[in-house]
């Protein structure tokens, strides 16, 4: 695993996923940025809500390239589209961007079975799951908790 220390990792997104990635961020001596664009300004405290107890950065309103200026790497969570402009302006300034299945292979020993389409993606994880611990191999869907939650976990 590469070292995180003192580095500035911008997170796009919020919710669960960014939780767990910015706790791993943390975790590992590194520096967690969220960054929320488009997001309302009433929903600002309740954002910062679910970070409560982590010493994180707060990015609120559009997308500033000098926000990724200063990011060792930018993590898109799921619900961001990993193609917007400013993260073809960050990738143009060498910048890393990565989405958050990326981001947890790059740091995870987890075997990760990607399920990808537009119909059946929950059926076909579920089933999957299933198979993998009658084998009994610990596994799980992406469903009830992020990927992300992988970070976090003692193996």
């Amino acid at each position: 695993m590469q070292g995180l220390n003192g580095k500035v990792f911008s997170i796009l997104g919020a919710e669960q996923n960014a939780l767990e990635i910015a706790r791993f961020v943390l975790r590992n001596q590194g520096i967690a940025r969220i960054v929320l664009p488009g997001l309302p300004e009433d929903r600002h405290e309740q954002a910062r809500a679910i970070f409560e107890g982590l010493a994180v950065e707060f990015e609120f309103g559009p997308i500033d390239l000098r926000i990724f200026q200063s990011s060792a790497m930018v993590i898109v969570c799921d619900g961001f589209p990993i193609d917007l402009r400013e993260l073809d302006a960050a990738r143009n300034m060498n910048i890393l961007v990565v989405s958050e299945l990326e981001f947890v292979s790059l740091h995870s020993a987890a075997n990760i079975i990607a399920v990808v389409g537009t119909n059946g993606k929950s059926t076909t994880a579920h089933i999957l799951k299933s198979i993998l611990e009658k084998q009994n191999v610990e596994a799980f869907a992406n469903i009830d908790r992020p990927l992300s939650a992988v970070l976090n976990e003692s193996t």
